[in-house]
């Protein structure tokens, strides 16, 4: 009876996300909406920190001035390997979170 439940959760959650990606705009159209764009380099996929190579950290400033810029669309390079349990594969959620946070600017 377990295996059923576990089953029909699965299934269910599946056709839930599958509801959930149908309604996301597809590639092209996200495409069509970038116009000029830049490139957040040297921060997220700094090696171990954020500001290792030199780029400082991301702030709000920072992202609002890009936008100011007359940028609509920033590529966040991320790397995760410093930041992840290398034996299961976790990454760290304060990781995460910083990234996170980042991206909602």
């Amino acid at each position: 009876m377990i295996i059923k439940i576990k089953s029909l959760v699965f299934v269910a959650g599946l056709f839930m996300s599958l509801n959930v990606v149908a309604q996301l705009p597809t590639a092209t159209k996200l495409a069509k909406r970038m116009h000029v764009g830049v490139n957040l380099g040297n921060t997220f996929e700094a090696i171990c920190d954020e500001d290792a190579w030199g780029g400082g950290k991301t702030s709000q400033r920072l992202i609002d001035s890009v936008k100011a810029a007359g940028f609509n669309t920033i590529r966040i390079p991320t790397a995760w390997f410093c930041h992840s349990d290398t034996i299961t594969s976790t990454i760290n959620p304060k990781w995460i979170a910083r990234v996170k946070e980042g991206v909602d600017y």
